[in-house]
């Protein structure tokens, strides 16, 4: 299975989230490109918050990229794949209908781990 997303502005924080071998490696950074990363691991194993997630990603027929036209702003990424299902997305300002959803599950199986919430 691979999962790796990212959200971020230019002059904002950033988060990226990677799953490597059970575990999701989160990285938090209040500054884009500051060396000032948090890094937080944990295991998403036996996280029931994690297989709705795996559930709702499953559904998604989002397009390859979203853009609004501005150059500033935020910016966002999502890599999917399980099985016979692959998902890679991205944007730039524009975000497809169900992106609220997925930082709604993102945020509750973080804030188990004392992560600060995606916006």
């Amino acid at each position: 299975m691979q999962f790796t997303f990212f959200i971020g502005g230019y002059f904002g924080s950033h988060f990226e989230l990677v799953l490597k071998k059970g575990e999701l490696t989160c990285f938090f950074s209040e500054k884009n490109g500051s060396d000032a990363a948090i890094k937080y691991i944990f295991s998403i194993e036996e996280d029931p918050d994690w297989q709705l997630l795996l559930q709702f990603l499953q559904t998604l027929k989002w397009k390859k990229h979203y853009d609004n036209g501005s150059l500033d702003g935020t910016q966002w990424s999502l890599k999917f794949r399980h099985k016979d299902i692959q998902l890679n997305s991205h944007g730039s300002n524009s975000y497809p209908n169900e992106f609220k959803k997925l930082l709604q599950l993102l945020n509750t199986i973080c804030g188990k781990h004392g992560i600060p919430k995606i916006h």
